[in-house]
């Protein structure tokens, strides 16, 4: 960021802090009862030293050093690795996604009796 950047940047969120500040003092003046003309005097009040303050701090540093570095140039791998099922053994640990012998087994068996007894007992037990 170029330094008339940064400096606008930094004044900006300087009063931008300072607003706040003066915005919450107007409104607990006002919530406080005082008149309205009085309340914007203290919320001006306290956003003039608030602002005045902010800009007469100055940072200890201006900016962070960054080191020298060399871009590195993109090296993909020269061979990708493939998989043979056919040299995968019996004992071997490589899942086999698209061998039809090993497909899950049969699909289990319909339990739709098994439940609805067991709620036809649920029914009975509760009255």
């Amino acid at each position: 960021m170029s330094g008339g950047m940064a400096q606008r940047v930094e004044t900006a969120v300087d009063a931008g802090a300072a607003v706040l500040l003066g915005g919450a003092l107007l409104f607990a003046t006002s919530k406080l009862g005082l008149p309205l003309l009085l309340a914007a005097g203290w919320a001006m009040l306290a956003f003039l030293l608030c602002f005045w303050l902010l800009r007469s701090l100055d940072p200890k540093h201006s900016g962070y050093l960054i080191g020298d570095f060399a871009v590195a140039t993109f090296q993909p791998d020269p061979p990708e690795l493939l998989l043979d099922d056919a040299a995968a053994g019996g004992d071997s640990r490589v899942v086999r996604l698209f061998d039809p012998s090993a497909a899950p087994p049969a699909a289990p068996p319909d339990a739709s009796q098994a439940l609805y007894d067991a709620l036809a007992k649920l029914r009975r037990s509760l009255r």
